[in-house]
């Protein structure tokens, strides 16, 4: 699926789910089977919308993803501990969300240019780790975490709509063999000042 039409899907979600949520504040009813599919609309946006970011940023080519990975699988282990109701599920949980806070803002660190975009996923990332860890351990209603992480979710996504970029794409390309190896010295210098990460 092309990146653009995963961006329109996320928002058209986020919207969905942003009509429920709305006509419930206003006072009217809304039924359970349609805040069922509210609900499922919301976790595809925040999980489609997250995706989406991952793929079109640098972070894939991070040595740190694999910590990444390791710590989503954590997260995906408690929510089988919750549904089966075994022991640990809270240490665990927040062991998962601090460790994807920590792994990005490390990553987030070591970018030697920080700009709106790289603080806007940021947030996304500290945001919906927080409301969604809040929401797991009941601490806050589920209408208010899904709305807060659906809202900076599509604000990300619709920041990516109106000025696409591909971080590894453009890593590539900075890899390319040049034709003299002073070209070559001066690419890989300005590639590590870009992304020192990738040297650690």
């Amino acid at each position: 699926m092309e990146k653009r039409h995963q961006a329109m899907i996320v928002l058209g979600l986020g919207l969905a789910y942003g009509v429920a949520t709305g006509v419930e504040w206003m006072g009217f009813a809304v039924e359970a089977r349609i805040w069922r599919f509210a609900y499922l609309f919301a976790w595809v946006c925040c999980a489609a919308g997250l995706n989406l970011l991952w793929r079109s940023g640098i972070f894939q080519a991070s040595p740190l993803r694999r910590y990444g990975s390791i710590v989503v699988a954590l997260y995906m282990l408690t929510v089988l501990f919750q549904i089966m109701h075994w022991p640990f599920v809270m240490p665990l949980m927040a062991v998962a969300m601090l460790g994807m806070m920590v792994i990005y803002g490390i990553h987030f660190y070591l970018k030697s240019t920080k700009g709106t975009r790289d603080i806007l996923r940021l947030l996304v990332v500290l945001i919906v780790t927080t409301m969604v860890s809040l929401m797991r351990m009941h601490l806050v209603p589920t209408e208010l975490a899904f709305a807060v992480a659906v809202g900076i979710v599509c604000l990300a996504v619709l920041e990516y709509l109106l000025h696409p970029y591909d971080g590894l794409a453009a890593l590539d390309n900075s890899k390319a063999a040049p034709k003299t190896s002073q070209q070559a010295e001066d690419q890989q210098a300005k590639l590590g000042k870009d992304y020192p990460e990738l040297f650690q």
